[in-house]
């Protein structure tokens, strides 16, 4: 949230918001011969519209999440793992340790690393449990049924999970 001003250039940021953004207060309106230069900076600043974002929690997270579902209080959510610094890839783009620090990341993409699921409360954001995984689910793979979480994985493969991380192969 809040465009991440001081942060690498990739950042996972797992957060929860209200649906409707809060009003804020919008400074006076510009006289005619003002009106160009509020423009300008009303372009160059997106964040000045009158509303904001009410964030309940916001909270840094290791991977890419491509699949998540809500089950009640718990937010499910699991992805590729996330190895690369960004910003010393930036800085350093020939070096060789960036260069297998990159190959590892797109061999992580590619569900040859694993994947981690994680567990969060949806009212605060605290994380419950993490699992590794064998491989990464495909995009938007997983969904919570009668107390049972299934998670369809980039390996071709279904998991059902219930009771405390429990799990099986179908």
């Amino acid at each position: 949230p809040d465009y991440y001003k001081w942060t690498t250039p990739v950042e996972h940021q797992l957060f929860a918001a209200s649906i409707q953004p809060l009003a804020k207060s919008v400074p006076a309106r510009p006289q005619a011969n003002q009106k160009k230069a509020a423009a300008r900076k009303a372009v160059q600043n997106p964040k000045n519209t009158g509303l904001e974002v009410d964030y309940h929690w916001t909270n840094a997270v290791p991977f890419y999440a491509r699949a998540m579902v809500l089950a009640g209080p718990t937010l499910w959510f699991a992805g590729p793992p996330s190895l690369v610094n960004e910003a010393e890839a930036f800085q350093n783009p020939n070096d060789s340790a960036v260069q297998a620090r990159l190959q590892e990341q797109n061999d992580s993409f590619d569900g040859k690393r694993g994947a981690l699921l994680w567990s969060v409360s949806a009212a605060d954001g605290k994380k419950l449990s993490e699992s590794r995984l064998e491989s990464p689910p495909v995009f938007d793979g997983m969904i919570a049924v009668n107390g049972r979480l299934y998670l369809s994985s980039a390996d071709g493969k279904i998991t059902c999970m219930s009771g405390r991380a429990e799990s099986r192969n179908r």
